[in-house]
């Protein structure tokens, strides 16, 4: 799944909403562990993007992908050019804020890659 929103506080609230409702879609339901931990990651990363990428008139993408137990998350710019060359992952739990640090539950995997931030999410 890929959808483009803009990059306003509204955008990122559909983010997450569109995210939850996605995964629904693909059987897992509402208020459980995996779907709740999907929308604070999805709520941080398109905070990020509207925070720090926003430039007029240049939206953000959400991809979702779903299988084996794992859903990951890729929010990115749309700008054509290349971004940073250094790619790493970490643990969510220590780089991102308060979102990340609230999703106990799943075992989370975060890195960037050019202008790709990913989080893959694993159920526990």
């Amino acid at each position: 799944m890929a959808q483009r929103f803009s990059s306003t506080r509204r955008g990122a609230r559909l983010a997450r909403r569109l995210a939850q409702a996605q995964l629904d879609i693909w059987g897992i339901p509402y208020g459980c562990a995996l779907s709740d931990d999907v929308g604070l990651v999805v709520g941080e990363l398109a905070a990020n993007a509207v925070l720090h990428g926003r430039l007029p008139g240049r939206d953000f993408e959400l991809r979702l992908e779903y299988g084996g137990g794992n859903v990951r998350v890729m929010v990115s710019d749309t700008r054509s050019e290349a971004g940073p060359p250094n790619a790493y992952t970490q643990s969510c739990f220590v780089f991102f804020g308060h979102g990340a640090a609230a999703a106990p539950n799943c075992r989370c995997t975060v890195g960037i890659d050019g202008r790709v931030t990913q989080a893959l999410l694993t159920g526990v």
